[in-house]
This record gives C-alpha cells, structure tokens and sequence, in this order.
C-alpha cells in the first residue's frame, strides 16, 4: 500500500478520529434513516433515479463539509429542504446543458460512418456462399487459394509446397478466384435490391449489394484478409480434438486461471496484458498472445493460432457458432442466476481437466483448494469477532460490495467468518452503492481490494464522508492485495491466503488499520 494513503487511513482512526459529537454527526446519521424518502423528493423533480441517488450523496458529502458550521434543531426538514434545493440547482443545470444539445431527430440525420445494417447483412450472406463454393474446389486449388488470399503466401512459396509451377498455383487461385466471382453474381442476380431510404437519409446510398463502399468491389472486400479469415477459417479447423488439444484460447480470466491451475498454458487470452494487474496469480507466462477484448475477442488473432479447443463463458455464446468454425468451443460458466458459485467453481476445474486430458491435475486442484481453506481457517481467526465488508472501490464515491453468490462469500463461510452484507446482489454476488450507504454499521469490519482508483485514493486521503464512516473513524479499515472476484478455485486459494495474511498482522488484531 502506498505511503500517503496508509497515512491517511491511520490520521482516521481512533488517534485522529473526527468528534464523533459535532453538529454534523447527527444530520449524516439523520440522511441515513431518511434516504429512502429524501430519494424520492429528488426523484420528482429531477425525474431520475440515477440523478436523485446522485443529488443524495452529494448532500452527504456538502454535511461532512460544514463541520461547526451546520445545525439543525429539526434534522428531517432541514434535509428535505437541502435535497430538494440540490435537486433543483441539478434540473436548472440539465436545463441549460439542454440548450446546447441537439434532438434525436438532428441525430437521425447525422450520416452514418459505416454501412447500413441491410449492406452488412447482405455482405455476410455473401461470405456464406463464398465459402460454399470454396468447399466444392479440388483441395490443392482451395489449399493454394486460401494461403494466398488468407495467409498472403507468396505464390512461389505455394509451388514450392506443393511442388508444381508458379504458373500452375497462378490458374489456381485465378479459377478459385472467378469460382467465387461467379457464385456472387449469382447470388446477387437473385437478391438485388437497393438500400431503404433510411440508410440514403443517413448518408448510404442505394447500391447494387455486390457493390461495398467508395465504389469497392465486395469481392475485393470479401476476400480481403480481414473480412474473411472468420469464414475461411471453418475450412481449416479440424472437426474435433482426436487427442488433449494442446493450444487452448480463453477470453474469462477466470478460466484462465483455473487452466494455469491445472498446468495449462494457454495459447492465447484475451486482454492479457491486464491480466497480471486484476489477477495477480497466477502469472501469465511469458509468449501468451493477446486475442482482443473479453466480450468482443478479436477473431482474426484467434485464427492465427490455430487453437485445438476455444473455450468460453455465456457472456460470448452469441459468438459460439462463428469460434465452432475456428475450433471445437467449450461453453462453461462459474457464475449463473442459479446454483452455488462454489460447486460450479469446482465443476469448471474438473470439466477443463478432462477437456484437456488432465484428470488428474483436476483432482489435485481441488484437492488443494480444501488444503488452502483448511490452512487459513485458524490463521483468520482474529478476524472473527466482526463482521466483514468486502468491497471495492468504483469510482470516488461508489463501491462495489460482495454478498451473497460472490465467490468471496463462499470463501469467509468456509472459514468461519461473517459477511456483513446481506442484501440484494446480482448473480456475480455484488452490489454497487453510494459510501453513504456504510455509513449506518458501526460494528463491521471494511476490508477494500486493491487496485484502488486514483480518485478513490483522494477520497480515502481526503474525502469528508469517507472520513465520517464509523468502521474509518474506529481505525476498522485495511487494504488488501489484489483478487479477481471473478475467478473460481484458484481465486479462492488467493483470497484465503491474503486474507490470513492480513489477521496476521497487529494492526488487525488490535482493530487498527492495516499497514
């Protein structure tokens, strides 16, 4: 933990605790009892849920501001008369923006930078039929089509392979070529039409479908490398794994990390160089390639590594179809609206190890998952007298808090420990509110995962509401490595071993801040 921001989360603690009896302690625990209502004000006048929440908070934080200056014999009114006074100072400010923002009808009219959805559907329809027609070309003409116009492989290199002339491959490629250019001018004798007027009034005109943009031929862009690597690439994956696949593409960080717990070292995963920075461990080797984003992976990366096996999770199943063409996909998921995060954790780990031909390290992975649990559980026992906020930061003035079907609850009633959040949680176990909603347990311990936002920091170095928290002015707060909670066994095995960790420090046991 950074030295200024441990500084001040000691200045907060119970040696320089605000005074828990000045005038705006009351009105702060006032705002807590009465949020519902003071929601509601805002609301109609703002007419926002998301506004009104935001037009609360910011009265919390204007009562942590003027301490010894505000007093109010009558807490209620006087805060029904603060929030709505916020709430209008808020509609007259959306008022003047307004001014300068256009309607929807002025945006309807702004031209697209792109194709019209009817030329993209067609041009994709058209991919179908390039590839059908590819599958009915003898094997060498495919083969030396695709590794030119895919692979941009030198025709020469292709002779080579194959061991025939250059001009040979040259008639290859250009009867493939024609082969495709006929079956598209059919296709489009049988469905031209032009675009709708709506895509002419965004900016698209009417086109004959074989036509692309700028006056492009779509053969040209068709097979071009990147319009057509996701379709040429069902012609190149094999049907199915004959033996364990031993290039394996996963976009969940959860996944991978249960994979680097079975010994499997992925081929490709997405956003990893992130990975290392929410995950902590297990590290990703060095040579892992990055395929893209988590929810919109890059296809024609995926492609290029040729993987025996592409799992995913259900956020990607609309993909499903497109990555079934590259390789054989896996679909698994360690959260989901129903069930136990915890046995679906260990049903991932065993499903991987089998997919790929390691049974046996699923079994050591779970069993020492139970080890790990087993070894914390007495090394956390200081930590037992209270119960515990697991939570992480948002932004400055929201957190993230784990309850019920997080994979951290899971791990504290493992260990014997109680989850101080038991309310509404979504089916990843979080829910997400203003600090002012922490303001009303006294007696919780607050335990905030690292990484922790740089406007989050000014906030917990500064911030008058966080400063007026009781687990903050008690000294009841403590920073903890970083946990993807997200993840499945191994996640567990991290967060049980940061966890006693930090019991084992004195400031822990003493109630104070962690160092």
């Amino acid at each position: 933990m950074n030295a200024p921001l441990h500084a001040s989360l000691r200045a907060a603690g119970p040696s320089g605790a605000l005074p828990a009896a000045s005038p705006v302690a009351p009105l702060l625990a006032a705002l807590i009892v009465h949020r519902a209502r003071l929601l509601r004000e805002a609301f109609r006048i703002l007419r926002s849920q998301h506004l009104a929440e935001e037009v609360v908070e910011d009265a919390a934080v204007k009562l942590c501001e003027a301490e010894g200056v505000v007093e109010a014999d009558h807490p209620a009114p006087f805060l029904s008369r603060l929030v709505r006074n916020l709430a209008i100072d808020r509609a007259r400010r959306l008022k003047r923006e307004r001014l300068w923002a256009g309607s929807a009808e002025e945006a309807e009219r702004v031209p697209m930078p792109c194709a019209c959805p009817l030329e993209r559907l067609e041009q994709r329809e058209m991919v179908g039929v390039v590839m059908r027609t590819l599958a009915t070309l003898p094997p060498r003409t495919r083969f030396a089509f695709l590794r030119h116009r895919l692979d941009g492989m030198p025709q020469k290199d292709i002779a080579e392979y194959l061991g025939v002339s250059r001009t040979l491959v040259n008639f290859m490629v250009r009867d493939a070529t024609k082969a495709c250019r006929d079956s598209i001018d059919g296709y489009c004798g049988r469905t031209r039409a032009p675009c709708p007027d709506g895509a002419r009034r965004h900016g698209t005109p009417g086109r004959d479908p074989r036509r692309g943009r700028e006056g492009v031929g779509v053969m040209g862009m068709i097979l071009s490398r990147r319009g057509f690597v996701a379709a040429a690439s069902t012609l190149l994956a094999a049907p199915a794994w004959a033996t364990a696949p031993r290039r394996v593409v996963a976009f969940d960080w959860g996944i991978v990390e249960t994979l680097l717990g079975l010994g499997v070292v992925p081929a490709g995963v997405a956003e990893a160089d992130e990975y290392d920075h929410w995950v902590g461990e297990p590290a990703l080797p060095p040579g892992v390639a990055d395929v893209g984003l988590r929810l919109e992976p890059n296809l024609e990366a995926v492609a290029r590594l040729k993987p025996d096996l592409i799992v995913i999770t259900p956020q990607l199943e609309a993909l499903e179809p497109t990555l079934a063409r590259i390789a054989p996909t896996l679909n698994l998921a360690i959260f989901a609206a129903e069930g136990d995060v915890w046995g679906r954790a260990r049903q991932v780990a065993l499903t991987l190890a089998e997919a790929t031909g390691r049974p046996e390290a699923g079994a050591r992975l779970l069993a020492a998952t139970d080890a790990a649990i087993a070894a914390a559980r007495p090394r956390v026992a200081p930590l037992a007298g209270r119960p515990l906020y697991l939570a992480s930061f948002v932004d400055a003035r929201h957190v993230r808090v784990y309850g019920r079907g997080a994979l951290f609850d899971a791990v504290l009633a493992r260990l014997g420990l109680s989850n101080a959040f038991s309310g509404p949680a979504t089916f990843w176990g979080f829910a997400t509110f203003g600090l002012e909603h922490l303001a009303a347990p006294a007696d919780a311990r607050l335990l905030i995962f690292e990484p922790v936002p740089p406007e989050a920091r000014e906030t917990m170095a500064h911030g008058p509401l966080w400063r007026r928290l009781p687990m903050v002015e008690a000294g009841r707060v403590g920073l903890l490595a970083p946990v993807w909670s997200f993840g499945g066994l191994v996640s567990a095995m991290r967060f049980a071993r940061v966890l006693a960790d930090f019991a084992a420090t004195p400031d822990a046991a003493k109630g104070d801040v962690r160092g």
